[in-house]
């Protein structure tokens, strides 16, 4: 009889936090307005913080942060820049600050980049569509940085591209924009 009472608990509580996780899922979907997200590729930690070279005192955004894996990775190597991961996702910015708590250097928000009107920073880097980035372009400081993985923002003419050292399927160069 316990047995019995232990196991509709358990199926219980599964089928509560399944429905929650749908109901989640739905609500993140049609807030957004848009398909599910594509997670940026396994890369180079190590060589894509080279690339961005982040300085003491500066503001850098990622664009599309999803879970904050990077953003855990470069700011603990950066501990005196600050960063700003932005994601429309709303299980992915719940996981990103659970992942990021204890990193102080580093806010995560909730946001469509795509409808925001205006950014602050320095450097910006995200892998994200041509079409997304140079419309993203066009709202950034002049002098920012945009660091673009694999894709080229449609018409825009880079700094430099650069090839990866440990390319993947999905991610072979970055293209480093200056906003003018």
């Amino acid at each position: 009889m316990q047995m019995q009472l232990a196991w509709q608990i358990i199926i219980a509580f599964v089928l509560s936090f399944s429905a929650a996780y749908f109901v989640v899922k739905v609500i993140d979907v049609v807030r957004s307005g848009s398909a599910p997200k594509i997670q940026t590729p396994a890369l180079d930690f190590a060589q894509l913080n080279e690339l961005i070279a982040p300085k003491p005192g500066e503001l850098i955004t990622e664009l599309g942060c999803g879970n904050g894996k990077f953003l855990k990775f470069i700011a603990t190597k950066n501990p005196n820049t600050k960063f700003i991961g932005m994601d429309n996702g709303l299980i992915a910015v719940m996981t990103a600050r659970a992942q990021l708590i204890s990193t102080k250097n580093v806010k995560i928000r909730l946001a469509d980049i795509a409808k925001q009107q205006k950014f602050s920073g320095t450097k910006f880097y995200g892998y994200l569509s041509p079409s997304l980035i140079s419309l993203i372009a066009q709202k950034l400081p002049r002098g920012a940085r945009l660091i673009s993985l694999e894709y080229a923002a449609d018409g825009m003419k880079p700094l430099k591209v650069i090839k990866l050292n440990n390319p993947t399927k999905l991610v072979s160069k970055v293209y480093i924009y200056k906003i003018s």
